[in-house]
């Protein structure tokens, strides 16, 4: 009122108060900016002070509503199961957002025997279509993994993803199979599951029948005939629907 500079401080809503701003002439405006840490309604309310600091009180609060991006996705994993050797899958997770505004961001991957589409989206609800190529992949016990990672103008997401390559058909292994050395000869491929494999020697006599019953791509056999004593060293051939091979029995 007496025509002095004045210094403006505001208290934010959120526990916290600027400090004060530079003097302005009196009847002039100033401004001070702040980050909300999240989303919410606000009580602002400012103070001045004079040149001798003397202090008015503070004003009446003035509500501010803050309202964020915020990515979200679904799922957050992506397993793949069982896959053979030479073949693809596709699925799809949402990459949506929880909060307000316009949600837009780029999806990458950390492996090359994964492509994502789009790989850039804008927009409130996105769905990425996700697929695995196993062509230039080796069959392994040992399941494949990768992460897609999901950068936005509302924060980052990570999606974990993994396969399992098994061998089209069936092998079997360890062949040769020693049962001193291992534990189990092991029948494994997309062929196994729900199927029977009749074990022969080579006369053509049944020595096993094995049945996989669970949907299971592995199926064990101890190196025991039908009677429960174990096999004598030689060649033998396994049995199933549409396929065949042999197996080697040593000591």
């Amino acid at each position: 009122p007496d025509g002095d500079q004045i210094a403006f401080k505001f208290d934010w809503g959120d526990g916290t108060e600027s400090g004060w701003s530079s003097f302005v002439d009196s009847g002039s405006s100033a401004s001070m900016s702040h980050s909300w840490s999240s989303k919410g309604t606000y009580q602002v309310r400012v103070k001045a002070k004079d040149a001798y600091d003397a202090e008015s009180g503070w004003s009446a609060s003035h509500s501010i509503t803050i309202r964020v991006i915020l990515l979200a996705v679904d799922p957050s994993s992506l397993d793949f199961g069982e896959l053979g050797k030479g073949s693809s899958k596709t699925m799809t997770f949402r990459a949506y957002n929880a909060g307000a505004g316009t949600l837009s961001g780029s999806v990458t991957v950390n492996r090359d025997w994964i492509t994502v589409n789009p790989s850039s989206f804008e927009g409130n609800d996105n769905t990425i279509f996700v697929t695995v190529e196993t062509a230039g992949l080796t069959e392994s016990l040992t399941p494949y993994s990768a992460v897609i990672t999901i950068t936005s103008n509302g924060g980052t997401e990570t999606i974990q993803v993994s396969l399992l390559v098994i061998p089209s058909g069936i092998v079997a292994y360890p062949n040769p199979f020693s049962p001193s050395a291992h534990t189990n000869l092991v029948f494994w491929g997309n062929s196994v599951p729900y199927m029977k494999i009749r074990i022969l020697n080579l006369a053509g006599e049944l020595v096993k029948v094995l049945q996989e019953k669970y949907g299971n791509s592995m199926l064990s056999w101890n190196g025991r005939n039908e009677q429960g004593n174990l096999v004598a060293r030689g060649i033998y051939i396994f049995v199933m629907e549409n396929f065949s091979g042999k197996i080697a029995i040593k000591k």
